[in-house]
């Protein structure tokens, strides 16, 4: 009688097979998530910046009293490295000293078109 001292390349091969299976499986997973991570930090600074100015339009009525002026204004700014595209929109409302605002914020790609996008809806008025 011999005794095994190992194992057999039969063995082995299935245990390379099952190993490729998880490595396989963890890396898709992670690479899902680490996609995920990337959108969600973009949407949580264009919702910061898109908070900043419409609290940056509020904060500019405390010496003014005439309501805003409607219509749309765009431009560009450096967040976190990278560099967002902001346009604000100024609409009437039935009141005539309320304002409604609309801001979209968006991350520039490397050629300068905006990859994705967050809207603000708020409302600015006269005091």
């Amino acid at each position: 009688m011999r005794s095994s001292r190992g194992f057999t390349l039969v063995e082995l091969l299935v245990a390379l097979v099952v190993f490729a299976i998880v490595a396989i499986t963890a890396y898709t997973t992670t690479s899902d998530t680490l996609s995920q991570q990337q959108r969600l930090e973009e949407r949580t600074l264009a919702n910061w910046i898109a908070k900043n100015e419409l609290a940056l339009l509020r904060a500019s009525r405390r010496a003014n009293t005439e309501p805003l002026s409607t219509g749309t204004n765009s431009r560009r700014q450096m967040m976190a490295g990278r560099e967002w595209d902001i346009e604000i929109r100024i609409i009437e409302t039935t009141h005539p000293y309320l304002r409604r605002i609309e801001v979209e914020v968006s991350l520039l790609d490397e050629t300068g078109r905006g990859r994705s996008s967050e809207q603000l809806i708020g409302f600015v008025g006269r005091h």
